[in-house]
């Protein structure tokens, strides 16, 4: 396991640290994310690919609009 301290400094509450959990040997792990707002129907998505080391691969963002809702933002990110 690798321990990753995060920082909010406009949240209310905070995490103190969050736990990531690396692939097995020989694999990449791949986690992504969306955000979505709802008036402009726009949301963007990251994605990033790290090793068994923690190490990362590769990191992108994207962004999308006309998006209907919240689900097919989270659709669009693991596309």
């Amino acid at each position: 396991m690798i321990q990753i301290d995060k920082l909010c400094p406009l949240c209310k509450e905070v995490d103190e640290t969050e736990i990531w959990a690396p692939p097995i040997p020989n694999n990449v792990k791949l986690n992504y994310d969306a955000s979505f707002i709802a008036t402009p129907k726009r949301s963007i998505s990251g994605s990033i690919a790290r090793n068994e080391s923690g190490e990362i691969l590769a990191a992108c963002t994207y962004p999308h609009y006309c998006v209907a809702d919240a689900f097919t933002a989270d659709v669009w990110a693991c596309e």
